[in-house]
């Protein structure tokens, strides 16, 4: 646990670093361009963000449980390649041969720069699951802080200097042919591309991330086709204002992600001797997204007025319910119920989940329509996605064969909401302090932070005190 503990806080502190660097982007972006030129934006990045999902079809993620399954074994990553390479050129043919119909459904045409941006971004992008599968989480601290600086270097220059929506994408493009060239050479130098492929390992590799890829796909459809609707029922404005209603979303999947990515090889290495002792592991990974992620919940949530107009000016105040709403789903998503699956190959559970939960977020999406303008989309995905994690945990109990108590390690967690509640009144003296508004959420915000951390890094909670006592050496370390 110790080492998962080191490799945990690395990731957390590098995907943190990476979500600053992101989060600064659209925060110059919304005051150099118009709200319907940042509507336009993020257009083009909802295509290209559902396109890529279904095209990577999770073969790069794969390398997480066939590198910690088969330990080590490079020639996955080859595969990965491979596979990946083919399926760049499957999706630039089907965006030439659909590019009349693409254009129709959008405001603009961006179809070519899409072609050549999701070719760079697909090939040789598998670095970060290797480097965090083979346990050398150092190199994905430079690799995506230099990547994601890169890339807001190049969006925010392109956006001040050419005022142009069309070259901010060429400056995406850059970026990716620049990310292309640095991975391919190193994949040359580590002997990573030998052109000696195992077809028996590639179809082994095809038959795992298959219902993983198509239930990925469904999930991040059912994630952005709230925003298809808001394009083609309200315009590019309000997809503007939902986009930054919905931007905290990050804050949990730092967490999550960084923790997941982590322990899920450990997970799989542990269900060959024991189902039990790989989910006792999954539970501890559990309790750590609460006591990272509810603090910050409660501070999102109180402030979040504060929070748009500060960070995305008076032009976004409209976005604030979207928000709120989207806050939930930090709440919800510490309770995660899908690696128990995964880990022992259950994955075609992932393609129903998904697709009955796409199901009901479109039914939601046109009964909500007439009621509550944008903001019906966002509580439609909060219950649609929330029905993915319900049937999962049901999965869980019924495969394990455990109780529904069983299933957390509740006394914790409760014991952990306790700590948020007694800490909120720090929250509330603020509205007692009369200060600048900028200065008020920063102050009593950090109080919170301070008073929550020094509680619970007392608290006799084992994961908690063993990962925080990591990652503080960490700071100390890169500081």
């Amino acid at each position: 646990m110790s080492s998962l503990a080191k490799h945990t806080s690395i990731l957390i502190i590098c995907r943190f670093l990476n979500y600053v660097i992101l989060f600064v982007t659209p925060v110059f972006l919304v005051r150099m361009l118009s709200v319907a030129e940042y509507g336009k934006y993020r257009e083009f990045i909802l295509y290209s963000g559902i396109i890529a999902n279904l095209a990577s079809f999770s073969v790069n993620r794969s390398l997480l449980y066939f590198l910690g399954k088969y330990k080590n074994n490079s020639t996955f990553v080859e595969n990965s390649i491979l596979i990946n390479f083919i399926i760049s050129i499957i999706v630039v043919l089907a965006l030439v041969v659909f590019k009349g119909l693409i254009e129709y459904n959008s405001t603009y045409d961006f179809v070519y720069p899409l072609c050549v941006y999701l070719f760079f971004l697909l090939n040789f992008d598998f670095c970060e699951s290797y480097w965090i599968a083979t346990q050398k989480t150092n190199y994905v601290l430079y690799y995506i802080a230099a990547r994601s600086s890169l890339r807001s270097v190049a969006l925010i220059g392109a956006a001040f200097c050419l005022k142009n929506i069309m070259y901010m994408i060429y400056a995406l493009v850059l970026v990716e042919f620049l990310k292309f060239i640095f991975v391919a050479i190193y994949s040359y130098r580590k002997k990573l591309i030998k052109f000696k492929f195992n077809f028996g390992n590639i179809k082994e590799q095809i038959v795992y991330t298959f219902p993983m890829g198509v239930s990925n796909f469904i999930f991040y459809t059912n994630k952005e086709i709230s925003k298809f609707f808001i394009i083609y029922t309200l315009g590019v404005e309000y997809l503007a204002l939902y986009a930054v209603g919905s931007y905290q979303i990050p804050v949990i999947n730092i967490v999550r992600s960084s923790i997941a990515d982590i322990v899920f090889p450990e997970i799989c290495s542990r269900m060959n001797s024991s189902k039990h002792n790989g989910l006792d592991l999954w539970k501890k990974t559990n309790v750590l997204y609460c006591a990272i992620v509810f603090p910050f919940f409660v501070v999102f949530y109180y402030f979040s007025e504060d929070f748009i107009r500060i960070f995305f000016t008076d032009k976004y105040i409209d976005s604030v319910p979207v928000f709120r709403i989207y806050m939930f789903l930090m709440v919800k998503e510490c309770f995660e119920t899908g690696i128990p699956l995964r880990s022992i190959g259950k994955n075609k559970f992932y393609v129903f989940a998904n697709f009955f939960a796409l199901i009901i977020n479109i039914f939601l999406i046109f009964m909500l329509k007439d009621y509550m303008r944008f903001y019906g989309p966002a509580i439609a995905y909060i219950v649609s996605d929330t029905f993915i994690y319900l049937f999962f945990g049901l999965k869980i109990l019924s495969v394990y064969q455990i109780k529904l108590y069983e299933i957390f390690y509740w006394k914790k967690i409760f014991k952990l909401s306790i700590v948020n509640i007694m800490v909120f009144p720090v929250l509330l003296v603020g509205e007692f302090v009369e200060i600048n508004y900028i200065a008020k959420p920063i102050i009593f915000s950090s109080l919170f932070f301070i008073i929550y951390f020094a509680v619970i890094s007392r608290s006799n909670i084992e994961e908690v005190c063993l990962v925080f006592n990591k990652l503080y050496s960490k700071i100390k370390f890169y500081s």
